[in-house]
């Protein structure tokens, strides 16, 4: 193999590589590159250069070798040496110049039949040398790379120890970019400050000014009850599938497609609001939020009107139940029933359920002097349950109802005002139990 000697010039190296891989045969492209590199003396910038490329052809290595050869003989002529002769410039007395106005096809000629890799690079060639040589001579206004004085590459420490680049303006900053209170913040993980409040339309004493600090004063006084404000960290959606029958899709679609019309259609009851506070408060509730909510309406079927003190409130369910005990004690008979396709799960774990049957009942809530009475559809179940029936989400629409499970009370607009429906948490541990 060849390698190159501790005193040996790039150049001599070069030279007496190519003599030796042009008299060697049947050696693949890949191996005389690998070859080469190996050859290299080691810990060299030439070396450094050729690992870092990764050259697939011959002719890369031998521009890049050529390229730090010329560089070595320049070092060498401004230190007094004489020039070495480049393989460039090696021509072979026998053949002559070609005459002028000739094509580049004589010079083609030359090189048939050879590889890429034995034909000389042509940028690296005496005719350019000359050229930019000439063009440097004649007073050109383009400054070359040589005359550029040289500049030491710019640290990350110096830049740390420059002015602020976060609050350099016009003029530099008068602390370093490692003094600045952001780059602290940056580096301890915080982030940094939230840029200041806008200021007030009304001046600083002015009416905006003061609503202004007024916000700002309830805000800090709701972080120092309720802890700071959660920042959204990540967001996570459940997607759910489209049914697959035509008659679905096209009453999604009618939704969907759905005109607003010119004249807003309000909901019933829905010119009354409803508030709820502190005068709602029951005297006793020993755990808010964790009581069924059961209320006692009265159904009646138009023959027979029957009070029912379990009925829960669910504002979860998609459906009103009635249970087929509850539809016996108000006289209602199988024959009574209309057919029902739907099919619900939740009631038994692990199973579905089918209703025997659908019935619609009128549903009042409130007392003699105040009430209100709504048609309800009730899908009838035939289980066995502590409650009489369910109130879901179709009644409570119906009704307008709004339950509070904090004060276990349901209120909804009547003829009269706002209706309130208090539940008894005694009653709701008498159902779960």
């Amino acid at each position: 193999m060849c390698r190159q000697g501790p005193a040996e010039s790039d150049r001599d190296y070069l030279t007496r590589w190519c003599e030796m891989r042009n008299s060697c045969e049947g050696v693949h492209e890949i191996q005389a590159i690998s070859f080469f590199i190996a050859g290299c003396r080691a810990n060299t910038m030439m070396c450094h250069k050729l690992r870092r490329s990764e050259p697939k052809t011959m002719a890369a290595p031998m521009a890049i070798a050529n390229k730090y050869a010329l560089a070595e003989e320049a070092g060498q002529t401004s230190a007094g040496e004489p020039p070495a002769v480049t393989w460039h410039d090696r021509v072979e007395p026998a053949k002559s110049k070609p005459a002028e106005g000739s094509s580049h096809g004589n010079h083609r000629d030359n090189y048939r039949g050879k590889r890429n890799s034995d034909q000389p690079d042509r940028r690296y060639g005496t005719a350019h040398v000359a050229a930019v040589s000439d063009h440097a001579a004649a007073g050109g206004s383009r400054r070359q790379k040589q005359d550029r004085p040289w500049r030491p590459k710019f640290t990350f420490e110096e830049m740390f120890d420059s002015p602020c680049k976060y609050h350099s303006g016009a003029k530099p900053a008068t602390h370093t970019t490692r003094e600045c209170s952001w780059t602290k913040r940056l580096i301890s993980g915080q982030g940094l400050p939230p840029p200041p409040p806008p200021p007030p339309a009304g001046g600083p004493g002015g009416q905006a000014g003061g609503e202004n600090a007024n916000l700002d004063q309830q805000h800090q006084v709701n972080q120092a009850h309720h802890g700071p404000y959660l920042a959204e960290e990540a967001t996570y959606i459940i997607f759910t599938t489209e049914p697959e029958d035509k008659n679905s899709q096209h009453r999604r679609s009618l939704e969907v497609n759905a005109v607003m019309p010119p004249i807003p259609q309000n909901l019933n009851w829905s010119e009354q609001a409803i508030a709820f506070d502190r005068h709602d408060q029951p005297a006793v509730l020993p755990r808010p939020g964790g009581y069924a909510m059961v209320l006692d309406p009265t159904f009646g079927t138009g023959e027979r009107n029957v009070r029912f003190s379990r009925v829960l409130i669910d504002g979860g369910s998609s459906m009103n139940i009635l249970y087929s005990d509850t539809a016996r004690k108000l006289g209602i008979q199988k024959s009574q029933l209309s057919t029902s396709s739907t099919v619900f799960h939740g009631i038994v774990s692990g199973h579905s359920c089918q209703p025997i049957g659908r019935v619609r009942l009128d549903v009042m809530f409130g007392k003699p002097e105040h009430f209100r009475t709504e048609n309800i559809e009730f899908e009838v179940v035939d289980l066995a349950s502590p409650y009489h029936a369910l109130l879901g989400r179709p009644a409570l629409a119906k009704f307008m109802a709004v339950p509070h499970y904090g004060y276990l009370k349901m209120k909804l607009p009547g003829p009269k005002g706002v209706i309130t429906i208090a539940g008894d948490y005694r009653r709701s541990m008498a159902c779960a139990t």
